[in-house]
């Protein structure tokens, strides 16, 4: 299968699919993460403007300046006030916390006008990339391309065409005691080229979300994942052109899986969201990266 025709291929289903309410006016929009052992993040609080104002070109969300933002961290309530630099977003007003504490509870409350929003979650462990190994063929593979996404167009722009597939195994250590949360890995592969194509990746598996425990080593603490990306070259003899590969890992629970798993999902209008009262995600996560430089068939990091 390596080595022979990689086969590109979609099936919608139409019937099943989660419906999505238009969204209603000045609704609040919360982002933000909590990086265990980052700084404190900034939160961005904007609101869904009418339809009307985004059919005319301006931006879907705008800034809100003066709402009231409360962020308790075990107990302890974290002020946070406007930037006087940037409208809508949010900074710390106060150094009660360094960093971000690994295992911490949280819970946030954003008040505007009449409308209230709140959320809560855990802060995960930390993680770290331990290994990461690297599979270039040494020749392209023969595929089938496609220009475009939109299958019901009669115009697709179907070819054939062909590939490096790059295979990536990357694996990492936890050690943390049992406890009652269940967190979730979200592992992405991000090529950075000239040659790569977000549309070829759609068939490949350069993102993908699971429960960690289900990518554990059998009898260890150690846990891996792989996935495959490819660049696309112009003709069987070609070599693989050199590019940036970032391998990044993020670890989170419930909350940010579901949303991570339904962000560029093509049957929702925004990804599922963790704040009532309102949208978007503010949720607690773990994150670490490496970028590689993938030339000559060596994968080097940076």
């Amino acid at each position: 299968m390596r080595h022979g025709l990689y086969f590109l291929f979609i099936l919608c289903v139409l019937t099943g699919c989660d419906s999505i309410e238009p969204t209603a006016e000045n609704l609040l929009v919360v982002e933000g993460f909590l990086d265990a052992g980052k700084p404190l993040p900034n939160v961005s609080i904007t609101r869904v403007q009418p339809l009307t104002a985004a059919s005319a070109g301006t931006s879907i969300n705008e800034a809100v300046s003066d709402a009231s933002l409360s962020l308790i961290i075990n107990n302890t309530p974290v002020p946070y006030r406007p930037s006087a630099s940037s409208p809508g977003t949010y900074e710390p007003a106060t150094s009660v916390f360094e960093v971000v504490p690994p295992h911490a509870r949280f819970s946030a409350e954003v008040n505007w006008q009449s409308q209230r929003a709140t959320t809560t979650d855990i802060v995960p462990p930390p993680i770290a990339i331990e290994d990461v190994f690297i599979r270039i063929p040494e020749s392209p593979v023969s595929a089938v391309l496609l220009d475009s996404l939109r299958l019901e167009d009669q115009e697709v722009g179907a070819r054939m065409g062909f590939i490096y597939p790059i295979d990536v195994s990357v694996s990492w250590q936890n050690e943390m005691p049992a406890t009652d949360t269940t967190y979730w890995i979200e592992a992405r592969l991000k090529p950075q080229s000239d040659f790569s194509s977000t549309v070829l990746d759609v068939f490949l598996l350069t993102e993908d979300v699971q429960v960690e425990d289900s990518l554990r080593t059998t009898g260890s603490t150690r846990f891996s994942w792989s996935g495959v990306y490819a660049i696309p070259v112009p003709d069987s003899l070609a070599p693989a052109p050199a590019h940036l590969l970032t391998v990044q890992l993020t670890r989170g629970t419930k909350a940010y899986a579901d949303f991570a798993a339904s962000r560029n999902a093509p049957e929702r209008r925004e990804p599922v969201s963790n704040i009532a009262g309102g949208i978007g995600i503010l949720a607690g996560i773990s994150l670490d990266a490496i970028v590689f430089e993938v030339k000559d068939g060596v994968a080097t990091a940076q």
